[in-house]
């Protein structure tokens, strides 16, 4: 049996990246709540639109050289798709199942056509696989601001850097 003591005295390590700013939001809201509305508020259309294309360019330069099969040919990913996606993504937190095949089972203990009716499996594995924040080709370590974040910094930090 392994145990771990720690003492009275022992501190948490302090946080990888220091949060500068004051924590606030600016939210009006209207009569209508709407959780689209708050969703929104942070995967705007700009958002949306940078990430369908960053994916978009990215499956297409991986699918060329990497596809043999017609079942993973590389179908454009719209906007409208993506927020299908990221809807089914954050309908997995709430609907929890063991295992990702699952949410598409036709096995009536473990059937949710939801998910079937908004997107094939397949169409949601292969966004997932190539889903994608930022253009690998202007990745440059030695000027990057911050190259441990770089994968998902023009999203991060999208309004400091004008991104």
């Amino acid at each position: 049996m392994c145990r771990k003591f720690l003492s009275a005295k022992s501190t948490p390590a302090p946080p990888p990246f220091r949060f500068l700013s004051t924590p606030t939001i600016n939210f009006e809201k209207n009569n209508q709540e709407d959780i689209l509305q708050f969703f929104n508020k942070f995967m705007n259309d700009e958002i949306i639109d940078y990430i369908t294309n960053e994916t978009n360019k990215y499956a297409n330069k991986w699918s060329r050289t990497n596809s043999s099969s017609s079942r993973n040919v590389w179908k454009p990913l719209s906007s409208d798709e993506l927020r299908i996606y990221l809807a089914l993504v954050i309908l997995e937190s709430i609907v929890r199942k063991p295992e990702m095949r699952h949410y598409w089972s036709k096995n009536p203990i473990l059937e949710t056509p939801y998910f079937a009716k908004c997107m094939s499996r397949n169409r949601f594995d292969q966004i997932k696989k190539y889903l994608h924040f930022v253009d690998d080709e202007t990745y440059n370590p030695a000027t990057h601001p911050n190259p441990k974040l770089n994968k998902i910094f023009p999203i991060y930090f999208r309004e400091k850097y004008n991104y």
